[in-house]
């Protein structure tokens, strides 16, 4: 048994949800009544807050807000088919590139042993894709700042 008493949180842990207590706590919740007393106002309190009435605005919320996420919900999926479409557009030109330099490429790792050419390639891929994720993940760090 506990000789302090409970804390607010085993308190209120032993008054919302008894069952998931130590042992010590309920032990200790038998033979104090101070922490009974607590208890029972954590209860009354929770019962009080329960009982008040909905409250009731002036005017309506819900049409105010959905009309702003209607209006963003546009914004946003335009934009969204802009920056797919850079994406795409960019895409193609890097592919387009490599197409018509690949002999130059070829000509330029055919002296690099396959384990060097592998290694230079994948730590190139994952730079870019790591800087391509710092850059949408800023990017829309940004645009969600602008939106609110």
């Amino acid at each position: 048994m506990k000789a302090e008493h409970l804390s607010d949180h085993e308190i209120q842990r032993y008054a919302f949800d008894s069952l998931e207590c130590k042992t010590d706590v309920i032990e200790h919740m038998s033979s104090c009544s101070l922490c009974k007393k607590r208890v029972e106002s954590y209860l009354a309190l929770s019962n009080s807050i329960q009982d008040l009435p909905e409250p009731q605005l002036a005017f309506d919320l819900s049409n105010r807000v959905l009309t702003q996420l209607e209006t963003t919900a546009g914004k946003r999926s335009i934009l969204n088919y802009f920056i797919y479409s850079l994406i795409a557009l960019g895409l193609v030109v890097i592919i387009s590139c490599l197409f018509y330099s690949a002999g130059v490429l070829i000509d330029l790792f055919k002296s690099y042993s396959g384990i060097s050419l592998t290694l230079v390639v994948s730590v190139a891929l994952l730079i870019s894709f790591g800087i391509t994720a710092d850059m949408l993940r800023s990017y829309n760090k940004k645009i969600n700042m602008l939106n609110y």
